[in-house]
């Protein structure tokens, strides 16, 4: 979930991010890959990248096909129930339950199909009460051709309505200097002075310049040193840039250690240590921001921070907000631009909050959204949705070429 100011609102602060709390007034997608769906026999199901497939690839039944069976609880509540995989020339019935209602029984064979079309709509369902519904999806004997097919899971997808989030007066916040550009000053391990990173809400992996890193790309930078906790977990991980070379390579091992933000300090999690950075990089690190907790599509991505700051509990909220002031809000002596996290903090700003969709994975993203222009800070707001090649809009704090937070 994302939430954007009103106009009316007084512009002390300008955003802030909402991890794990999906809101969605259209679609919402749930991938295959998703925690909240499991697959049984669990020894007989893979994950496919096939044609159209969503998020990370379609989970296909290997195994015996009599005994497949999908079991998906709504990560939030919803009407409705859309489940898209793969038709199957050879036949294919199965048989969907929603809690304790009666089911029913969808046919997925297409006598015409011949594997290479995208994930098609296998059953669609209206009606249901708005709130957290289970699914059971089981595999059962086609009649018509007297054998079970290939059962197949690409997306789920969900429709709904949810409150606003609420935070009460007394939720614990901490907050650091927001600096320009997001900015911000992070103590990780046993560093000091703390690093300038920048918060990225569009990366999910962390990466700062540790003490191994001697090049002369890595001088004049602050440091990451290990702490007491430090542990080296032996993952190498390198991105290449450009023409490659080692000017335009970042070379980091994953280790876990300690990370502080403002009075708030979590004993345990995972960083990659620099040993080798591109030229011309102007900080010291890199704190990605968007969610990596969702569908893993391969190895490279772990919770970030924030994610596991919420899970150990060490925040009530996973929650980032950023306040960003351009020097033309009047705001009173004293009140600075701040990255917050575990709230909202209700001070920084005036009127209510818009909360909008994002996707439930990867990016901060909003799939379908309405753009409306402005030509001048006086005229009114033309719609201009239809003018854009792109239907999602990226909020981004590590491309200036995206669509960044609002200042």
């Amino acid at each position: 979930m994302f939430s954007f100011f009103k106009p009316s609102s007084t512009l002390v602060a300008i955003g802030a991010v909402i991890l794990f709390l999906p809101q969605f007034a259209q679609a919402y997608i749930v991938f295959s890959t998703d925690s909240v769906v499991s697959y049984s026999p669990s020894g007989s199901w893979f994950i496919l990248d096939e044609p159209g497939s969503a998020g990370c690839g379609t989970e296909f039944l290997l195994g015996a096909r009599s005994n497949g069976i999908v079991t998906f609880t709504f990560p939030a509540p919803s009407t409705t129930l859309q489940w898209w995989g793969f038709q199957r020339s050879d036949g294919g019935v199965a048989q969907v339950c929603v809690d304790n209602l009666p089911c029913t029984q969808f046919s997925y064979k297409n006598a015409s199909t011949n594997g290479s079309e995208n994930p098609r709509l296998l059953a669609n369902i209206t009606g249901l009460t708005n709130k957290v519904h289970t699914v059971t999806i089981t595999n059962v004997l086609d009649t018509s051709v007297n054998a079970f097919g290939q059962l197949t899971v690409d997306r789920f997808v969900l429709s709904g309505s949810l409150p606003a989030p609420t935070f009460p007066s007394n939720t614990f916040i901490s907050s650091v200097p927001l600096g320009f550009a997001y900015h911000a000053p992070i103590i990780l391990g046993g560093n000091k002075p703390a690093l300038n990173v920048l918060l990225d809400t569009g990366a999910s992996n962390v990466w700062v310049i540790s003490n191994l890193c001697n090049s002369n790309n890595c001088a004049g930078h602050n440091k990451y040193a290990p702490g007491p906790g430090f542990q080296n977990l032996s993952i190498q991980d390198t991105v290449v840039f450009g023409s490659g070379g080692p000017d335009n390579t970042l070379v980091t091992w994953r280790v876990n250690d300690s990370v502080t933000w403002g009075t708030s300090t979590i004993a345990e999690t995972t960083i990659g240590a620099a040993v080798g950075i591109p030229t011309g990089e102007a900080l010291d690190g890199n704190f990605g921001m968007a969610k990596s907790a969702y569908a893993k599509c391969g190895a490279g991505n772990y919770n970030n921070f924030l994610e596991n700051m919420f899970m150990q509990g060490d925040i009530v909220n996973a929650v980032i907000a950023l306040y960003q002031l351009d020097g033309s809000e009047g705001a009173p002596s004293g009140v600075t631009s701040e990255g917050s996290i575990g709230g909202l903090d209700a001070n920084k700003f005036t009127d209510s909050i818009d909360w909008i969709q994002m996707n439930p994975q990867g990016q901060w993203q909003s799939p379908a959204s309405q753009r409306i222009v402005k030509t001048s800070s006086s005229s009114s707001g033309v719609d201009a949705t239809n003018l854009f090649n792109h239907p999602v809009l990226a909020f981004d704090t590590g491309d200036n070429q995206l669509l960044g937070l609002p200042h």
